[in-house]
């Protein structure tokens, strides 16, 4: 990910701020100002790198939206990569061409010569300031954090013989491949940064320096190692985990006699008797300034029922409101959910007649059962009967899953008559959940 890339996410995700020439973290008390207490390198920063670094340290700040899975790896290898040095922006490393991989001995010896010692029985990395303290550690996988964190301090008097380019750039992706959660935030102000360490177990030790490579590996190919699948699966999870309730629904506030009420008094629908020919002595249910005769279209501006006019106003919505009218909140709520249920078929099962929150595997399985297909990697999803080499995106094939359960919200569940049996009680049970989360909107 390029630096230019991570600050378009930082700031669409996390609420980042680019304020009088600073990059501000999220929050208004972190904007510089006349009257602003935010202290520059702590709460804003001249440059994008020196916040990269920042957040390299202390971590990145909670998430405000839905990040999805590869964005969480770029933006976490972009911040762990803050303090590799000789690294091109965005750039990819493969380890052959810098001598491969290194362990902890061949890390250690690189860092004796730039100035870090073993003494007493701690690791002591010294403060390029000699006035200031230098911090101990006790074990190795402890003062790889820190180094990870802060960087490898340039120190005074230090050989640095023998360490090329390519040596210091595979010592810095060592250190930059230490366990830390970018996204767990460490409050600065609170740190003791020179607190020793507590003792770990050999066997720990030794557990955990056997997976160095593996998360040098990791970083390296900015790829997870996860399969594919499996990965698709997560995102596919955590996307529906991410689906926010957007109303309630409850079958036993509908009121088709209301609704329709609400209907001719507020839009000037109408219910009409056709004298044309094709219709004659037929009552129609009628869009405003709509009738029914060849001029109009049957099923678009006129309806043969009111449940055929309550699903085409569920999948198109509601035209204008009429002049000089006005609805209450509580009506248009009644009236939503009127809209909304139509393709929840009467008579309603008494045992799901409310929306409640499902699990992502619940509503994949009821729709695999009526025949809607998930490619393997979650990368689209297919309706009913649909070949994917002949589906087009928005139709019958959709990328994303909420705009999927928007096109069921509108046009209601499809099925091959193919796969397991859902009963009633499951259809109309995901039918209001996806009702509930729909973000299509009817005005």
């Amino acid at each position: 990910m390029s630096s230019g890339d991570a600050w378009k996410l930082l700031m669409e995700h996390f609420g980042f701020k680019y304020h009088k020439g600073k990059y501000c973290l999220p929050g208004n008390e972190n904007k510089p100002g006349k009257d602003s207490c935010a202290i520059e390198g702590r709460h804003y920063f001249s440059t994008l790198m020196e916040l990269r670094k920042h957040l390299c340290a202390y971590g990145i700040p909670k998430c405000k939206k839905y990040l999805a899975y590869p964005d969480v790896t770029a933006i976490n290898h972009w911040v762990r990569f803050a303090n590799v040095k000789g690294l091109p922006d965005a750039a990819f490393v493969n380890p052959a061409d810098v001598g491969g991989y290194l362990s902890f001995r061949g890390a250690w010896s690189m860092l004796q010569k730039l100035g870090l010692t073993w003494c007493g029985g701690f690791y002591i990395v010294d403060d390029p300031d000699p006035l200031k303290e230098s911090k101990k550690f006790e074990n190795q996988e402890d003062m790889s954090v820190h180094l990870a964190r802060f960087g490898i301090p340039r120190i005074r008097g230090s050989a640095n013989v023998g360490l090329t380019d390519d040596d210091r750039l595979r010592l810095d992706l060592y250190i930059a491949s230490a366990k830390i959660d970018s996204f767990k935030r460490i409050d600065p102000d609170k740190e003791n940064v020179n607190e020793i360490t507590p003792r770990r177990s050999r066997s720990k030790r030794s557990s955990e320096a056997a997976e160095s490579s593996k998360d040098v590996e990791n970083l390296l190919q900015l790829s997870p190692t996860e399969p594919k699948q499996a990965l698709g699966h997560r995102e596919y999870q955590m996307t529906f985990n991410n689906l926010e309730t957007q109303r309630q629904m409850d079958l036993s506030q509908i009121d088709s006699e209301k609704s329709y009420k609400l209907l001719a008094e507020n839009y000037n629908f109408c219910e009409s008797t056709s004298y044309d020919p094709a219709y004659y002595g037929s009552s129609f249910f009628c869009f405003p300034n709509a009738a029914p005769t060849e001029k109009y279209k049957l099923g678009v501006d006129f309806f043969e029922s009111l449940q055929d006019m309550r699903e085409y106003l569920c999948a198109y919505g509601l035209p204008s409101r009429a002049k000089h009218t006005k609805i209450s909140d509580d009506d248009m709520a009644e009236l939503e959910q009127w809209i909304r249920s139509a393709h929840t078929k009467e008579p309603y099962d008494e045992y799901a007649t409310t929306s409640d929150r499902m699990k992502p595997k619940e509503v994949k399985n009821i729709l695999k059962g009526l025949g809607y297909q998930f490619s393997k990697r979650f990368e689209f999803y297919l309706l009913p009967d649909t070949s994917c080499h002949k589906s087009q995106v928005g139709r019958d094939r959709f990328e994303e899953l909420i705009d999927l359960f928007n096109h069921i919200a509108r046009f209601g569940l499809s099925s091959s008559g193919e796969g397991g049996v859902v009963s009633i009680a499951e259809l109309q049970r995901v039918q209001l959940f996806i009702a509930s989360i729909a973000t299509n909107d009817l005005t």
